[in-house]
């Protein structure tokens, strides 16, 4: 091959921002194989050259390791120093240990020397290049306004009070997520660069967070603004091209699941039975299993299912119906929902180390002092306490909103189910609190009379949004679907990429071979209105073997990755990610499906992730059968979607009943699994017909399942 290896360093040299390639820096290498492909190198070579280059530095020898640990010395993200300190002491230079030498030698900028080429790496001996491509360099595209944008970040950065060393690690962050404004640069290429980023997103979605400046303390991480117009539009475009982490805060999580409903499991009344923690055949509480009973919660067969919460009368049963004993439910939630009091311990506790203000943890004690006086009223049952409760915590709402923004809507999305349920049951209402966490579709059921007169279950899923642009439902589509009429629809959905027996995320019976994929997409396509002709044979044929190779990758991936039985998921996530079958037939699936076609199968604004850059196999088929599975549903007929949210220091709730029109509908892929989430599929929300017409097919919302 005739090459001329002096030039393409010259072209990588023009192509990087600061004219000077590092072999080090993500982004650069990205740049250099676009520049490579583009000059007709063939893949295989220029991953293994990147495979080189992306080669980590030789690690410290054991002797070096004990003397670190001797010394009391950590690894901090660039070199060594002790836990106790900020900056850098010592730094791996070829396998060894090597003190830094000053403050001085710390802060100076490593410069990286020319790339030096001994022999021609991407010879193949028979490939010639030549020709226009020669002349092609590539070069940041970015325009005024964004670059705006990066000079914004920039300067909050130069402003702050981190010392030099944060200061550059942030510089350095902001330079290589500077490829999200280039208009150049592929999605490919960007979501490359920020895989490699630490850094989390909050859960409003209009901050983003560098995670690593954590290790300087304070809110030093929050230092490309706090929910500013530039940090939204970093979050939307980020979010085009790559699923987005969570804000990776310990405190705001213990918070959060401090504050989740927990009436104890010693309280749980079920139907059956359980010996060797094993459920059997045996009635446990008769009561419970008529109420199970009831239409359509009789369409629930799994038996961790059947159990509710509530006091027990003199026969040992659930004292029901519930409307006929107000006071006594009142009082068994009010004394055995622990949230209040682990939410108070928790807030206690980081207001003593300084973190949060101590009137967040007396806002909550007063408003469990009112539930109380309320309880001993005597007014229960009556439409003034279900009122009176109601102000309670809509006034808690408002203090915990108006002391601490970011952390109020992590609690209150929690505490919105209680005050729903509390609500309804001082106002005399029928309704009863699953006895299981992981209970389909409902955080609340409510008896009510049908048309005919028959009695029936509403399923109210519960959901607190800041804005009220985000409607429940608080199940994933795998436990949502088992409400579905028919029974053959109620396991089709899984849960993440690599899960057994749903390898795609849906059920692989469905996709056991090319044949048998391509007859589960046209049988979905049939039941749907106006969509069977959406593909023609030919596509269908490409779709299906894309389908079906990709999951049969997910497969040997997941193997390659089990040691001792156990699945090194950060491992399988990664290649997931980077497999190039596998993006190979994202590609594919992506030319021919498009953006256009799958925003028709599960509307305009879920459609969008087509264009997404992992969009693949796993996204179409649980999207597909999803979409399937809400239209001859009905809508899941028979769950309703409550909304509470906090506007103007006022609380706000409505409550809506889903529909077919997949524009009502907001879904949010989550495909992976991860340390400490099991992805969750196809994440749904209803937002309803007026949230459809005020935002099109524009982004709304996130739904935060953790």
């Amino acid at each position: 091959m005739s090459f001329n290896l002096d030039k393409l360093f010259i072209d990588w040299s023009r192509a990087v921002p600061n004219g000077t390639p590092n072999p080090k820096n993500d982004y650069h290498l990205v740049i250099l194989k676009e520049i490579c492909l583009s000059k007709g190198i063939s893949t295989e070579i220029v991953d293994s050259v990147m495979l080189v280059l992306e080669a980590e530095e030789k690690p410290l020898d054991d002797k070096e390791k004990e003397k670190a640990d001797r010394m009391g010395l950590k690894w901090k993200g660039k070199g060594y120093g002790k836990e106790s300190e900020k900056k850098i002491s010592h730094k791996n230079v070829d396998g060894k240990l090597v003190a830094v030498d000053g403050d001085e030698e710390e802060e100076k900028e490593v410069k990286t020397e020319p790339m030096k080429i001994s022999a021609n790496p991407m010879d193949d001996g028979d490939m010639t290049t030549g020709g226009d491509n020669d002349d092609k360099t590539q070069s940041q595209n970015i325009s005024d306004e964004n670059q705006e944008r990066v000079d914004d970040f920039n300067s909050r950065v130069e402003k702050s009070n981190l010392d030099e060393e944060g200061k550059k690690l942030a510089k350095d962050t902001i330079e290589k997520m500077s490829i999200i404004y280039d208009e150049n640069a592929s999605k490919e290429q960007k979501a490359k660069v920020f895989n490699s980023i630490n850094f989390g997103v909050s859960p409003n979605r209009e901050k983003l967070y560098l995670l690593d400046l954590k290790q300087f303390g304070g809110d030093y991480y929050k230092i490309l603004g706090k929910g500013t117009k530039n940090t939204k539009d970093l979050v939307n475009k980020v979010s085009d091209i790559m699923e987005l982490p969570d804000d990776g805060s310990k405190m705001s999580g213990e918070i959060e699941k401090a504050a989740k409903p927990d009436l104890g499991s010693e309280n749980i009344r079920r139907v059956f039975k359980k010996k060797s923690k094993k459920f059997t055949d045996e009635i446990s509480d008769t009561n419970v299993e008529r109420l199970m009973n009831t239409p359509p919660l009789d369409r629930i067969k799994t038996k961790k299912f059947k159990s509710l919460f509530g006091p027990l009368g003199g026969d040992g049963m659930i004292l029901n119906p519930s409307s006929e004993h107000s006071k006594e439910y009142l009082k068994f939630s009010l004394e055995n929902n622990i949230s209040l009091d682990n939410t108070i311990e928790v807030l206690e506790k980081y207001a003593n180390d300084g973190k949060v203000s101590p009137k967040l943890a007396e806002s909550v004690k007063t408003h469990k002092e009112r539930l109380f006086n309320v309880l001993n009223s005597g007014d229960v049952p009556s439409e003034e306490a279900s009122k009176a409760i109601d102000d309670s915590y809509a006034q808690m709402f408002d203090e915990l909103m108006n002391e601490n923004k970011d952390l109020a809507p992590r609690m209150l999305k929690q505490f919105a189910e209680m005050r729903l349920y509390d609500s309804e049951i001082a106002k005399g209402d029928e309704a009863y609190l699953p006895g299981d966490g992981s209970f389909p579709a409902g955080d609340k059921l409510v008896f009510e009379k049908g048309k005919a007169g028959v009695e029936r279950v509403a399923f109210i899923s519960v959901k607190y949004g800041k804005s009220g642009d985000v409607y429940g439902c608080a199940a994933n589509p795998k436990a949502l679907q088992t409400l579905h009429p028919n029974e053959e629809k109620r396991e089709i959905q899984g849960q993440y990429m690599g899960e057994p027996g749903y390898t795609l995320a849906i059920n692989d019976t469905l996709v056991e071979t090319k044949e048998k994929t391509k007859e589960t997409i046209s049988s979905l396509l049939q039941e749907m209105e106006g969509l069977q002709d959406i593909f023609n044979d030919d596509e269908l044929d490409k779709i299906s073997d894309a389908v079906f190779n990709t999951k049969e990758r997910v497969n040997k991936i997941t193997e390659e990755e089990t040691y001792d039985g156990k699945v090194d998921w950060a491992k399988v996530q990664k290649k997931l990610k980077e497999d190039s079958v596998i993006l190979n037939n994202n590609k594919i699936l992506q030319k021919t499906i498009g953006e256009d076609k799958f925003k028709k199968l599960i509307g305009s604004r879920n459609g969008r992730v087509a264009k997404k850059v992992d969009f693949g196999a796993a996204h179409f088929m649980t999207g597909l059968a999803l979409s399937n599975q809400i239209r001859t549903s009905e809508g899941f007929d028979g769950v309703s979607h409550n909304k509470q949210y906090y506007n103007k220091g006022e609380l706000k709730t409505s409550t809506l009943k889903g529909t077919v029109d997949l524009d009502e509908w907001y879904i949010e892929f989550r495909m992976y699994r991860t340390a400490g989430r099991r992805g969750g599929g196809a994440q749904i929300s209803y937002i309803g017909p007026e949230l459809k017409e005020k935002y099109g097919d524009s982004m709304i919302g996130h739904i935060d399942e953790r």
